[in-house]
């Protein structure tokens, strides 16, 4: 994770933008992972959107949230609004998938050289061709786990907003089912953190609702 966390930084710094996007249909494991991410390139002052699906149910509920924190204003942005902004210098991150129809936007794909590909499922034969970096890691509880991994390498200076913390912390909980399958001691240690950088429990299964009605 030290390692894939500081190729990262490397990446980010020689973009001149960067791009996020998750499965279609995001639940909070994508849209936790998407904002770690997008939380990453903000910290060295790289440009960031996240690309959203049409039908995602979560995101609709954090969309509520949204107005709270100014900074977030035009970050999230559709298939159609990415595709009039992105070039192929841009750096385009892939989580909580890898199989390229599976993508919230599969078009951006191929207007894209430099793709990083964060997952947590077992990989599959369609593979999203000729990333520059991946960090599959299956033995991981979520792509939330892995993202929150390597916030903790990306710079010990780095900070979460709440709603950040507590959308990392959702992804967890989701994909764990309540921490009850698929945890190990990197789990808990990841909810650790997010916990000392924000993330209310309480908070998050009483806003996150929409995905904690499948635990």
């Amino acid at each position: 994770a030290r390692v894939v966390s500081h190729a990262i930084r490397e990446l980010m710094k020689e973009a001149p933008a960067v791009f996020v996007m998750g499965h279609d249909g995001e639940d909070f494991d994508s849209l936790g992972a998407a904002l770690g991410v997008a939380r990453m390139a903000r910290h060295i002052g790289k440009p960031v959107n996240i690309v959203v699906g049409e039908d995602g149910m979560s995101f609709e509920k954090l969309q509520e949230l949204l107005p709270e924190y100014a900074e977030y204003a035009g970050m999230f942005i559709s298939s159609k609004q990415a595709e009039e902004k992105i070039t192929s210098q841009t750096l385009l991150f892939v989580l909580d998938t890898h199989r390229s129809f599976l993508t919230a936007a599969p078009s951006l794909l191929d207007k894209v050289e430099r793709r990083v590909v964060i997952d947590h499922h077992r990989r599959s034969e369609d593979f999203i061709p000729s990333p520059m970096l991946v960090y599959l890691e299956p033995s991981a509880s979520s792509t939330s786990e892995l993202v929150t991994e390597l916030l903790t390498y990306f710079d010990e200076k780095i900070e979460l907003t709440r709603l950040e913390a507590a959308a990392l912390y959702a992804g967890i909980v989701v994909d764990t089912k309540n921490f009850a399958v698929q945890t190990g001691v990197r789990t808990f240690e990841a909810a650790s953190y997010l916990r000392r950088s924000g993330a209310d429990p309480v908070l998050v299964r009483h806003l996150f609702r929409v995905d904690m009605d499948a635990i």
